[in-house]
């Protein structure tokens, strides 16, 4: 059989509670693209006590399913950390069409190769 994993999100212990219509004490959520990517951010807010962000990261098929999520009606800074190359434009394009009227920013990363 073949399996899909569309809708998924990787998501730290903020995220969670967010995924469950708990928004009490966050004030940011970043989403990032991709596995790596999330296990360093959620890390790097971890280690640095950013206990107000929830790290949500997702894979190809897992951004429109934001549209899903009974969002607390508090608002939120929504950072999207994704690749600067198409698809990290088509992922920006689908949060955007999940989350109307909700501002969101995109986090220019850089790295090194």
């Amino acid at each position: 059989p073949r399996y899909e994993a569309g809708g998924l999100f990787f998501a730290d212990a903020g995220a969670q509670r967010l995924l469950r219509g708990d928004g009490f004490g966050l004030s940011r959520v970043l989403l990032c693209e991709g596995l790596t990517d999330w296990l360093s951010a959620a890390a790097w807010c971890r280690r640095n006590r950013l206990d107000d962000v929830a790290v949500l990261g997702g894979v190809s098929g897992s951004f429109p399913a934001l549209a899903r999520i009974g969002w607390p009606e508090q608002p939120f800074d929504i950072i999207v950390a994704v690749d600067h190359d198409a698809a990290g434009d088509r992922y920006i394009e689908q949060i955007r069409g999940a989350l109307p009227g909700r501002p969101l920013r995109r986090l220019h990363l850089t790295g090194a190769a």
